[in-house]
């Protein structure tokens, strides 16, 4: 019974979003009409969330084949006119029977749900194909091309949900690997996603040698200097490989959302399991492809902060960590001023984490940029807090809001403790210089009365909730779910 309202709830927020957001603009392709990325992602999580037993869904990627030659031939404004002369194809061959949108660049998407079985999705898909046998012509001629009409083909991969449980992120990464397939196997055609035999050496554990990961953020990196993907939406990072999960720190005594930390995980595609930040920041940092990814993180974060404002979720700030490399990066103010312009978020909303040990390694940088992100408005939290060696004598050099202590000394938090001494000095500390406490990693009852006791400001934790996918955690937070303390 109580899964039963827990799902009717999780369906109702989604329509409630993916309503909000058809009715925006903003969420659509320009050049189109096409719903974009947001809105698509939106509107196969509510599918999925409405599919009923014994119906299938499919979530198909279809790519124009050899769509470079053909906007190098006719140009950019002509390429232009072949998208949208696509789109009205798409929209007339399937008609309402489908969600169509664009997702990036010459790829589309579509999802049909309240499918029988696989059979009538290869029906769509050679209905789909045929399509595209007739030209298209324009009504203006190309210097390129002997008349004002031109042949396109396409590729297709397909994925197959067969039930409500599974997942958005997981589907459109098959759709994608299938439609790399059918272009490899020769265009022109579709293919449907098979799952591949496991990697035994990969499936129980997170990648672990450096190849690997090196290979894997060679990958990413290629994928986050692709213009399509250099500006995305919440979520639409090919889900395959960089997402972010996103977990809530609580003001201690009324339970209200004070931030919302943005966590970044990466995900290894062939074995279908995230990978340890652990593993692959500190690599990511060496290498320099940590830039980018941390561009990604910031843009990302503040577009989902925007999409909760537009669904009237508002005062709290979305909370970002810093990475060394990103600290020493002299184009870091520009490019943070320039993403609060694009998203349109107040620089209030935005909340940037550091650890006492990035900042000390040129205390000097991080004070100068630290101040600049304060005078544009944007707000600084001292994370870790107590485990670098110059603690008390940082505080009086960073203009800071906020002071996270250290998760060490809560793991081991009762009262008459030497860790409970600490934590306290530590709040007694902040208050003094009028700060705003969080105590991290509060996963038992028992801490979260401690630091009560204490007048601790906000807590952040297991115990109220995991870092969650963003659609995870917005039904926590509209059923009340992550606060019964």
């Amino acid at each position: 019974m109580a899964q039963s309202l827990a799902m009717e709830t999780h369906v109702v927020i989604i329509e409630q979003i993916v309503a909000q957001m058809s009715e925006n603009s903003v969420y659509y392709d320009v050049l189109t009409g096409l719903p974009s990325r947001l809105l698509l992602s939106q509107s196969l999580n509510l599918a999925l969330a409405q599919m009923r037993d014994g119906e299938v869904l499919a979530a198909i990627f279809l790519g124009l084949d050899r769509f470079k030659i053909i906007n190098h031939g006719i140009g950019y404004h002509g390429g232009d006119l072949l998208l949208q002369s696509v789109a009205k194809r798409l929209k007339y061959t399937l008609g309402t029977q489908a969600i169509i949108g664009r997702w990036s660049g010459d790829e589309f998407a579509i999802f049909i749900a309240g499918l029988s079985d696989v059979t009538a999705v290869t029906t769509i898909a050679e209905r789909v194909l045929y399509c595209f046998e007739l030209p298209f012509k324009f009504d203006r001629s190309f210097s390129t091309l002997e008349s004002n009409s031109l042949y396109v083909k396409a590729s297709m991969g397909i994925a197959i949900a067969t039930s409500h449980l599974q997942d958005s992120d997981t589907l459109l990464k098959h759709a994608d690997a299938a439609l790399s397939l059918a272009k490899k196997s020769g265009r022109n055609n579709y293919e449907i996603y098979t799952e591949p035999a496991p990697l035994a050496s990969l499936d129980t554990a997170p990648v672990k040698n450096r190849w690997q990961l090196e290979y894997l953020l060679d990958d990413v990196c290629a994928a986050l200097a692709h213009p399509a993907v250099a500006n995305p939406a919440p979520q639409q990072f090919d889900d395959r490989q960089l997402l972010l999960h996103y977990q809530p720190q609580l003001d201690i005594h009324t339970g209200k959302i004070i931030s919302i930390e943005a966590l970044l995980r990466c995900r290894d595609v062939s074995a279908k399991l995230l990978i340890n930040p652990a593993d692959f920041i500190p690599l990511a940092e060496e290498n320099g492809s940590i830039l980018l990814m941390g561009e990604w993180v910031i843009r990302t974060a503040c577009q989902q902060k925007k999409v909760w404002e537009e669904m009237g979720w508002e005062g709290f700030s979305i909370a970002v960590n810093f990475s060394v490399k990103q600290l020493q990066n002299r184009k870091l103010i520009a490019t943070i001023t320039n993403i609060l312009a694009e998203t349109g978020l107040s620089p209030a909303a935005l909340e940037v984490e550091i650890t006492e040990s990035i900042a000390i390694k040129d205390l000097e940088l991080a004070i100068g940029i630290l101040k600049s992100l304060r005078e544009i408005g944007v707000k600084i939290s001292l994370d870790d807090f107590g485990t670098g060696y110059s603690s008390l004598a940082i505080l009086k050099y960073l203009p800071l809001d906020r002071l996270k202590i250290d998760r060490s000394f809560i793991r081991e938090l009762r009262a008459n403790t030497v860790d409970a001494g600490i934590v306290k000095t530590i709040v007694d500390l902040g208050h003094q210089l009028n700060l705003n406490v969080v105590a991290e990693g509060v996963e038992t009852v028992e801490q979260l009365e401690f630091l009560r006791s204490i007048d601790c400001d906000t807590v952040q934790g297991f115990l109220f909730s995991r870092p969650l996918p963003a659609v995870d955690l917005q039904t926590a937070i509209a059923t009340g779910s992550y606060w019964q303390h």
